[in-house]
C-alpha cells in the first residue's frame, strides 16, 4: 500500500501527460509519438538534449536548430537529463533506470543502480562524482562515473524529486511532504532543512553554497539566502492554486518559474514577476523541465514533445518545431 502512496502524485503527472499525448509522422520517415518531455539540459550554446517518455532522448548540435532522436534501448520513462560536457552524460527514469554516454549520445549505455527505486532526478558535478535520487527518500552517489553506486541516505517514507549541486560539497534534494534535505560535505551527510511548509516541491537550483530556489505545488516558491537556516516564500503576484513543476535562474537576477500554462520571470532576482509572452497557446500545456546558456538563451520543455526558446532570460518564448 505504501508504493502506491508513495507514487501518486509522479504517477498521476504520467497518466496525465500520457493520455494527452499527440502523434506526428514525417513524410517517408518513421512515425514517432511527439511524447512528453520531462527534463532538459545544455551545456554551452550549442549543445543539448531533452528526455521524457518512453525512453526518448532528443538532441541538438546547433543550438535548437535541429533535433534529432537518440536511440537509448531504453522504453521506460526518463526523467531527469544531466550532461557535463558535450560528450557525457547521464539519465535516470522509471524501474531503476540509469543510462550513460561518453560520446554525446550517439551511443547509451546502461548503468546498474544499487537499489530497486523509480530514479526522478540526476545531478553531477563532474565525469566522476554524482548524484541520483527517488523513492523512500534515497539519495544514491557514485565516485566514478557511475561504474559503482551507493547509498548515502534512505530514510523517509517519501519521495525525492530534485537534486542539484552548487559545488562539489554544497548540495539539496527535494521531495514530498515539504522535504529538503542538504550537504555541506560532498553528501558524507544530509540534514533535513526546515522549509515551513508540507507542500511537494518538485524543483530545486542552488546558485551558490548560500542561495537556493524551490518549487511546488500550490503556487509556491521559496528562497534561502543563507544556506537553508531560513527560508522565505516568494510573492510570484499569481492569484489562482497551480502546481509549479520548475525554477530556474539563469544568473543571480534573472529566474523564471513554469507549471501548469504558466510561466512567470523576474529580472530583479525574485523581489518582483511578472507572466512570460508566447508565441503559441499555452493554457493547457503542463511545463516541466528548463535549461539555460549564456547570454539570455533559456530552454523549456514539457507536455506534448513541447519544446520552448527564449533570448532574453525568460521574457519571450517561441515554439520550436523538430
Amino acid at each position: 500500500m505504501k508504493r502506491k502512496i508513495i507514487f501518486s502524485v509522479f504517477a498521476f503527472l504520467l497518466v496525465a501527460f500520457t493520455f494527452s499525448s499527440l502523434l506526428y509522422a514525417e513524410p517517408g520517415s518513421p512515425t514517432r509519438l511527439k511524447d512528453n518531455l520531462f527534463s532538459i539540459d545544455f551545456v554551452n550554446e550549442t549543445h543539448g538534449w531533452a528526455v521524457g517518455y518512453w525512453g526518448t532522448v532528443l538532441a541538438t548540435r546547433d543550438g535548437g536548430e535541429t533535433w534529432v532522436y537518440q536511440e537509448t534501448g531504453k522504453e521506460k520513462v526518463l526523467a531527469s537529463v544531466d550532461f557535463v560536457d558535450e560528450n557525457n552524460g547521464w539519465a535516470v527514469g522509471y524501474g531503476h533506470t540509469i543510462i550513460h554516454t561518453d560520446d554525446g549520445g550517439k551511443t547509451w549505455s546502461e548503468q546498474k543502480s544499487c537499489e530497486d527505486i523509480f530514479l526522478t532526478g540526476v545531478c553531477f558535478v563532474d565525469t566522476k562524482k554524482g548524484w541520483a535520487i527517488g523513492e523512500w527518500g534515497t539519495i544514491i552517489h557514485t565516485e566514478n562515473g557511475g561504474q559503482d553506486w551507493k547509498v548515502q541516505i534512505a530514510t523517509e517514507d517519501a519521495i525525492l524529486y530534485d537534486i542539484d549541486f552548487a559545488d562539489p560539497m554544497h548540495g539539496w534534494a527535494v521531495g514530498e511532504f515539504g522535504m529538503i534535505l542538504a550537504t555541506v560535505d560532498g553528501g558524507k551527510t544530509w540534514n533535513k532543512q526546515d522549509s515551513g511548509v508540507e507542500n511537494v516541491f518538485f524543483s530545486c537550483q542552488a546558485l551558490d553554497s548560500q542561495n537556493v530556489w524551490l518549487a511546488g505545488i500550490d503556487s509556491l516558491v521559496l528562497h534561502t539566502g543563507d544556506g537553508g537556516a531560513t527560508w522565505e516564500k516568494a510573492d510570484t503576484g499569481i492569484k489562482k492554486v497551480i502546481p509549479f513543476y520548475e525554477v530556474h535562474f539563469c544568473n543571480s537576477n534573472n529566474g523564471i518559474v513554469a507549471g501548469q500554462g504558466v510561466v512567470l520571470y523576474t529580472e530583479d532576482g525574485g523581489t518582483t514577476w511578472q507572466p512570460s509572452l508566447f508565441d503559441a497557446n499555452i493554457d493547457y500545456i503542463w511545463l516541466y523541465g528548463m535549461a539555460s546558456t549564456t547570454g539570455g538563451t533559456a530552454w523549456m520543455v514539457g507536455e506534448r514533445g513541447s519544446v520552448f526558446k527564449s533570448t532574453d532570460n525568460g521574457k519571450g518564448w517561441q515554439a520550436i518545431q523538430y
